[in-house]
């Protein structure tokens, strides 16, 4: 009976983690539009893109968040620029194994961009 319980209280042990979020505000659009452009808002979008380490820290980087905007855009035809999207880091670390994962993930509006 003891050796069960040690068994299930060192398995529960290993998985258990712990998960924190950090919104990082809101972004206005993902790129660049001209002048006189005429953008049209086409649909709300969600992504995000997952990155894991052993031994150290995930850092985020330009190539994971341009990745996830990729991801969104793709999500909806005729879309090429994301406006006024949320944009949010979570990270899990395991509690007895030096594991980590990070999750950059974003939600906002596609759009498509035309050059007048």
């Amino acid at each position: 009976m003891n050796s069960h319980l040690i068994a299930v209280s060192a398995a529960a042990l290993l998985v258990s983690a712990c998960t924190t979020e950090y919104p990082l505000g809101i972004a206005p659009q993902s790129n660049f539009t001209y002048p006189r452009s005429l953008v049209t808002p086409i649909s709300n979008v969600t992504a995000s893109t997952t990155e894991a380490s052993f031994g150290g820290i995930v850092i985020p980087t330009g190539k994971m968040k341009q990745a996830t905007i990729d991801a969104a855009l793709g999500q909806v035809s005729n879309a090429n620029v994301l406006l006024n999207y949320h944009e949010t880091i979570t990270i899990t670390n395991l509690a007895v194994l030096p594991i980590f994962t990070l999750t950059y993930s974003i939600d906002g509006i596609a759009a498509e961009a035309e050059v007048q």
